[in-house]
């Protein structure tokens, strides 16, 4: 009977991967492969027939070989899996084989897309799936929405009037990017970023906007005046809470991510009251995931559920609240 491995796929210089692993290999008596998002596949193959489950083998330009059937537990981290690219061979070759490469890369993202799916599928104990990055925060906020939890109010239009009418309502409100709040691309040569945190919106900003103009569709979120922020690290149905003392600071009060290295915020482990976790954990299985990072901000005496990220960091929850959830995770993939 072949070995059995725990498989994981992240990016390189993850260092909580790094920590993962050292708990595996004191829990665990055979391997781990890790795929790194600079390792390229050289050769894959997928038998796909009626007699039994798809199965494939990759082979990685190092010479690592990965059987489906002999991974015991998949950890998908984050990253992709890249395929080895056609070269040039000299330069008059380059112009056509980047056009060569662009057809093949759509090619490869299909290839991948199934090799997601069928590790995503496998009978195996699964963390996390590739098709978790496409997670929609609109649809999270319904779903969330729907199982109990308070959300801030929001609006999303392009429709002047509407804006108007919200901000009237809502005086001070906070604006923020949908999907990608740290998004770059590459024009002439140069990094242009897009990115954006999360910045207050008021009644007067109005006067800046030109009511002849057409915008894109942008999110208007009530402001709460919370007292504190929670970043939440969920596993396996079980809860690991930190509170974020973020208000005390005028440079994190609005987004604590705006860090302040000289006077950083204070981190306490918190329990979250039994019905919130109870509905956090619906969500979560509503959207079919079994780990990720929660925010959540407290105001009063209510939990506002702000975002889901599955692939969200949990390093700094573990060692500021002494959870070692680094441990949780290896002995989740170990079982």
């Amino acid at each position: 009977m072949a070995t059995k491995y725990i498989l994981i796929l992240g990016e390189d210089g993850d260092i909580s991967i790094d920590i993962v692993m050292c708990w595996i290999n004191r829990l665990w008596e055979h391997s781990i492969v890790r795929i790194n998002g600079s390792d390229d596949i050289k050769t894959v193959s997928i038998l796909a027939s009626n007699d039994d489950n798809s199965q494939f083998e990759i082979e990685l330009s190092n010479g690592i070989i990965i059987k489906s059937q002999e991974i015991h537990s998949y950890w998908y981290r984050r990253g992709y899996l890249k395929y080895t690219q056609v070269r040039a061979k000299n330069n008059n070759e380059i112009k056509f084989l980047k056009l060569v490469n662009k057809y093949y890369l759509d090619e490869w993202e299909y290839i991948s897309e199934y090799l997601f799916y069928l590790l995503d599928n496998v009978k195996i104990r699964t963390l996390n799936k590739f098709s978790d990055n496409n997670i929609n925060r609109l649809i999270v906020h319904e779903i969330a929405r729907k199982n109990g939890l308070h959300i801030p109010k929001t609006l999303i239009s392009n429709d002047l009037q509407k804006i108007t009418s919200f901000l009237k309502e809502n005086p001070i409100t906070i604006t923020k990017t949908i999907r990608n709040p740290g998004k770059s691309e590459v024009f002439q040569n140069q990094i242009l970023s897009f990115a954006q945190g999360t910045n207050l919106f008021s009644y007067n900003d109005l006067a800046a906007i030109d009511p002849c103009e057409f915008y894109q569709p942008t999110l208007f979120q009530e402001y709460i005046n919370k007292q504190y922020e929670v970043r939440t690290f969920y596993i396996d149905t079980k809860f690991y809470s930190m509170a974020i003392l973020s208000q005390d600071n005028e440079k994190t009060k609005v987004d604590f991510r705006n860090y302040d290295d000289e006077k950083p915020n204070r981190f306490i482990p918190i329990i979250l009251p039994q019905n919130v976790e109870f509905s956090l954990q619906k969500t979560m299985m509503d959207l079919n995931i079994n780990c990720g990072s929660i925010d959540l901000i407290y105001e009063g005496s209510e939990y506002f559920f702000l975002e889901i990220n599955p692939v969200g960091q949990f390093d700094w929850v573990s060692k500021n609240c002494n959870y070692n959830i680094e441990r949780a995770i290896a002995e989740y993939l170990v079982k």
